[in-house]
């Protein structure tokens, strides 16, 4: 036990794995990125779900956080590596000259401006996203930009925003960002998977390719006829599994 817990004092907050084998002189930690339920298994062959049901509720997902003139974009799992863009700044709304002559151009020129600005931070993201294969964003802004970003956004990217917060941008801290985002991408992953419990209880219930209960899917698994299996981590059955 001391083995297993040595080195890991910086992971506090977050969950470990560990494999162990002793005659095959195998020890293993793993951090995961959030705490997981307690579990110990023995056994011939290592015991996986945990580690499934961290990645899944760990979802990786990219955050930007966006103002007129600059952006800062990460991935959830590296808040100390940040791709910065910096566009021209829009000049202040009282350059427009005396008696306001200049004002209809200045303006447009600045909304012009901003519009390429938020056309140029959805292309990094989008870069960004496709990079990682990372398929969710939170995006992060003053309340007034946070709906000209999303505008901006090409229509594949705004069908993948898990959420938005208000924020100042010159205070910027990743470490107090990421837990906002990290709550939203949760809730956006539990109404996923509700939406996604329902579908399937219905097409069971109409008799259509599904099936509920385990006997059910442990049928449908030996037959290797399963598109989506839905498991419920919370509960546990001994001595059963399915042929290889």
């Amino acid at each position: 036990m001391h083995a297993a817990v040595e080195g890991t004092l910086g992971w506090l907050g977050d969950g470990v794995a560990v494999f162990a084998a002793h005659a095959r002189g195998l020890f293993e930690r793993l951090r995961l990125p959030s705490p997981v339920p307690y579990a110990a298994t023995m056994g011939t062959k290592p015991y996986l779900r945990p580690l499934i049901t961290a990645v899944h509720r760990c979802h990786l997902y990219c955050i930007a956080v966006v103002d007129e003139a600059h952006a800062w974009i990460w991935i959830s799992d590296n808040i100390a590596k940040i791709s910065t863009i910096t566009d021209e700044a829009p000049r202040k709304p009282n350059f427009a000259g005396w008696y306001g002559l200049s004002e209809h151009r200045v303006r447009s020129r600045t909304q012009g401006l901003r519009v390429r600005h938020y056309r140029n931070v959805a292309a990094a993201i989008g870069r960004t996203m496709g990079a990682e294969a990372i398929d969710l964003l939170v995006l992060g802004a003053h309340e007034h930009e946070i709906p000209l970003v999303v505008h901006e956004l090409p229509a594949c990217l705004r069908a993948r925003v898990a959420g938005h917060f208000v924020v100042d941008p010159s205070t910027l801290d990743p470490g107090k960002v990421k837990p906002i985002a990290d709550h939203m991408v949760a809730s956006w992953l539990a109404d996923h998977d509700e939406k996604l419990v329902a579908e399937v209880a219905g097409d069971a219930a109409a008799g259509d390719h599904a099936v509920i209960g385990l006997a059910g899917c442990l049928a449908a698994v030996n037959a290797r006829a399963v598109r989506l299996l839905l498991v419920d981590d919370r509960v546990r059955v001994e001595g059963v599994g399915f042929h290889a």
